[in-house]
């Protein structure tokens, strides 16, 4: 699946989320229920009617420049090139070269990999206000309020989320299939943890028949425990496992186990 980059965002003729703010807008489909009590947000970083890829914190016009990317090993053989990667001119080389070798989505011999730092922050902003207006601590407008001030806060580094984040954050707007998806996942209307996998029964637990899966695995790192015993060993195994395949990292308490010195139970 090719990416349409056409008049995009960090493209020299782009204007705003992708060269379409109304595409990319956070609507309310009549489906979402606010909290009694709704969050509430202002712009700090943004600006009402301007694109956060356009303009700067302080009103300014964002200058786009486009640039090769090469990333060599220690011993100097190059491991990593995408041509033609566009930033924001107030972005480090250093910056752009983490960004594009370890953060766009997608595969470049397919044709769709990212290649705009709009893309990347676009995607995740666009997923935290999607999230805020879905999940009812947002309306509409303070949703695509909350979207414009993350996207200006990471376009200008204020601050940045950790890498799972930029791994797994709206790349459902890409391909439904791509994964990064949490394990498991909490369902508010059935207030029970599901399986993220869809259409059959899992270790049985409950598993709906099509799932949500707009759920990325966000969190950088896990904290597990282990008993002693050989079924919940290898059940650890599994469990880091796929905190790994999507990116995040883990820290297993395995105080618990006996030393390789003491005796088995049996056999």
């Amino acid at each position: 699946m090719a990416l349409d980059l056409s008049n995009g965002n960090g493209q020299e003729n782009g204007n705003g989320f992708n060269g379409n703010t109304e595409e990319h807008k956070i609507r309310n489909t009549g489906k979402v229920i606010l909290h009694k009590n709704p969050m509430d947000v202002g712009r700090f970083f943004s600006f009402e009617g301007k694109s956060p890829f356009e303009y700067d914190i302080y009103g300014n016009k964002i200058k786009w420049v486009s640039e090769d990317v090469s990333v060599s090993d220690d011993m100097g053989k190059l491991i990593f090139t995408q041509h033609g990667v566009r930033r924001p001119d107030f972005w480090s080389p250093l910056a752009v070269k983490v960004v594009a070798s370890k953060y766009f989505w997608g595969d470049q011999a397919k044709g769709e990999r990212e290649s705009s730092a709009e893309q990347l922050v676009g995607r995740v902003a666009r997923y935290i206000g999607r999230q805020a207006l879905k999940q009812g601590y947002f309306d509409e407008d303070k949703a695509n309020m909350l979207r414009d001030e993350i996207a200006a806060i990471c376009l200008n580094q204020l601050c940045v989320f950790n890498s799972p984040v930029w791994f797994n954050a709206g790349i459902w707007e890409y391909n439904r299939e791509a994964g990064g998806v949490s394990a498991f996942i909490w369902d508010e209307a059935l207030q029970k943890v599901l399986s993220a996998e869809r259409g059959k029964e899992v270790s049985g637990k409950s598993v709906r028949p099509e799932a949500d899966l707009d759920r990325p695995q966000c969190s950088a790192c896990f904290i597990q425990g282990v008993e002693d015993n050989i079924d919940s060993i290898m059940n650890i195994q599994v469990a880091e496992a796929n905190l790994f395949k999507a990116g995040s990292g883990t820290g297993s308490n395995r105080s618990p186990l006996r030393s390789s010195k003491e005796r088995l139970t049996g056999g």
